[in-house]
């Protein structure tokens, strides 16, 4: 096998195991109000056993996927740049950003591609600049981020809202899940999710612009081919990650266990934690991927998740169609707890998995992939 499938395998497997990662951390906002619980800050209850779970995903998945993505956007753009024109690139954008907004506005509030597609406009003036000074500008960028949710810590506004008025609220917004038409679901959904979602945009581009930097980074230095200078460099990388995410790992799991402060101040310092966790820990699982790649008894084990990977935008849409059909159509909307919800899960990619294979043993791109290529002509 050659370097170039090397490099194609390798990427394509991080991203179907980044993609399982998102969906995982999707799911419980598919089959419960998980975004009224964080509109009020409120932490939801969970049994003894489902706490264990909780407290894992919050570890090790949260947060920790969507930069994997991000790294490999910004990697995309490189090589896509080394292709085609500038122009080309701007198009693309455009059509993901319609196809972001078609999937925020109509089917489900946590959509990424409008972000990634205006953050992505943003990334062009970054291409000429010598790899030292792009990641510069992506440390900049990933600091300004947490410093910014450090000093929300304790310098934000925290109101008050009336226990009556929260429960009430609560269940106005799981009965426009479980009863409403979708006319009247598609409107509150507008005022009370799409609205604040685009509000927040600004501060959610920091995060997001910083990884893309970081995979341009390593796609100017040729950081994803398989090399032994690069074998050597990821496994420096995994030492210093391990040791830095072993120390937040510590440090989240004592703020999530134990009180510490006042309930507002510790949930949003673990949230803090949680997000700086994300970057060293994003950073030692591809690392750890790559190197399992280059050995052969790892490398079959993942080899499923290049199908998914392969086809990640179409993937990616269906796991919301899927997800919120299967929900609606068998009445299970607030009545699914987090262990359930995580089974359906994992069943749903199991099933994209298999329809991935399947699909691209007669096609060379998925459905989206192809009409995205089709619509902007690259």
């Amino acid at each position: 096998m050659t370097n170039n499938q090397n490099r194609i395998l390798q990427l394509d497997i991080i991203r179907g195991v980044a993609l399982l990662g998102i969906f995982l951390v999707n799911m419980p906002s598919f089959h419960s109000p998980q975004f009224m619980y964080s509109f009020f800050g409120l932490s939801q209850s969970y049994s003894e056993f489902e706490k264990g779970l909780a407290i894992f995903q919050k570890l090790f998945i949260e947060m920790k996927f969507y930069p994997i993505f991000s790294f490999l956007f910004g990697l995309s753009f490189y090589l896509f740049l080394s292709k085609y024109p500038v122009f080309f690139f701007i198009k693309r954008m455009i059509v993901l950003l319609l196809i972001g907004l078609c999937h925020l506005l109509f089917l489900w509030y946590g959509d990424i591609l409008h972000a990634y597609a205006l953050t992505g406009i943003m990334l062009i003036p970054f291409y000429r600049l010598k790899p030292k000074q792009i990641l510069i500008w992506s440390i900049i960028f990933l600091f300004t981020y947490h410093l910014i949710l450090l000093s929300s810590i304790f310098s934000s506004i925290k109101f008050v809202y009336d226990e009556g008025f929260i429960n009430e609220n609560i269940k106005a917004y799981v009965t426009h899940y479980q009863s409403d038409s979708y006319f009247h679901w598609f409107f509150s959904h507008l005022q009370i999710e799409v609205i604040p979602i685009l509000f927040q945009l600004p501060l959610s581009i920091f995060p997001i612009l910083g990884f893309f930097l970081l995979g341009l980074y390593a796609g100017k230095k040729n950081l994803y081919s398989i090399s032994l200078q690069n074998i050597r460099l990821i496994k420096i990388l995994i030492v210093w990650c391990s040791f830095i995410s072993l120390l937040l790992v510590i440090t989240n799991f004592i703020f999530l266990t134990y009180d510490i402060f006042t309930s507002p101040i510790q949930h949003s310092t673990s949230q803090f934690v949680t997000s700086l966790s994300g970057v060293s820990l994003s950073i030692l699982y591809m690392c750890i991927i790559s190197i399992w790649v280059t050995k052969e008894k790892w490398k079959k084990g993942l080899l499923p998740f290049q199908y998914v990977g392969r086809m990640s935008l179409t993937n990616y849409l269906f796991q919301s169609l899927i997800s919120i059909g299967v929900i609606r159509i068998f009445d299970l909307y607030g009545k699914l707890n987090l262990i359930e919800g995580t089974l359906l899960c994992v069943l749903i990619f199991a099933l994209q998995t298999i329809v991935s294979y399947i699909w691209l043993l007669k096609f060379r791109k998925g459905p989206i992939e192809w009409f995205w290529r089709k619509v902007t002509k690259t």
